[in-house]
């Protein structure tokens, strides 16, 4: 059996400064875990991997997934998920992440078959967008944000894809006793297909 423990310091990586980058782990390839932890100016992460090789393929347990950024707080993996590879394919099951202290939700997975087709999907609900708050020079919005898409491509073939993105009714609740203002609820889906991108 190995052990890992291996600690950066210091560092800039595509321009952001990361305080500290830990990285441990035990085991064989047959059998093994690794923990990342991730201090940094973007934001902070931290995950845990089991996983074993067989041969080419690889195949691996992921939770304990934590992401934490100042404006959007902290968000902790909800279950375990699974990871596989083997050249050329890979995937990600199905990956949530929960907003601490609210309702919010990030999912998302993606998967290469051994076709070359490649295919993700990602899901965000019931985001508060009070995280914006600190942007509005002391104006205030009650609304919640959902997010939801597919992507494909086909080896070298264009890729397609679909998103949608709704809002739901709020206010504006404007500083030094200014009107506030009501919201309309926003509903907008946007296409990609044959290099033409469509709002519907």
């Amino acid at each position: 059996m190995s052990e890992l423990d291996l600690q950066l310091n210091d560092l800039m990586l595509a321009g952001q400064s990361v305080d500290s980058v830990v990285i441990s782990g035990s085991g064989r390839p047959e059998s093994h875990t690794i923990q990342l932890d991730v201090l940094g100016e973007l934001l902070d992460l931290s995950l845990a991997l089991r996983g074993a090789w067989e041969q080419s393929r690889y195949q691996g347990r992921l939770s304990g997934l934590e992401v934490y950024r100042q404006e959007a707080g902290r968000w902790t993996q909800a279950s375990a998920s699974q990871i596989s590879f083997e050249a050329p394919a890979f995937s990600l099951t199905q990956t949530c992440l929960q907003q601490e202290g609210a309702s919010a939700e990030l999912c998302f997975g993606v998967n290469r078959n051994v076709a070359d087709r490649l295919s993700a999907e990602f899901s965000l609900v019931q985001l508060s967008l009070d995280l914006l708050d600190p942007f509005l020079q002391g104006n205030r919005i009650e609304s919640e944000l959902n997010l939801n898409g597919r992507f494909t491509q086909q080896g070298s073939r264009p890729p397609e894809a679909e998103v949608s993105l709704t809002t739901t009714a709020g206010r504006l609740l404007t500083a030094d006793d200014q009107p506030d203002f009501d919201l309309d609820p926003i509903d907008l889906r946007i296409n990609l297909a044959n290099d033409q991108l469509r709002l519907i």
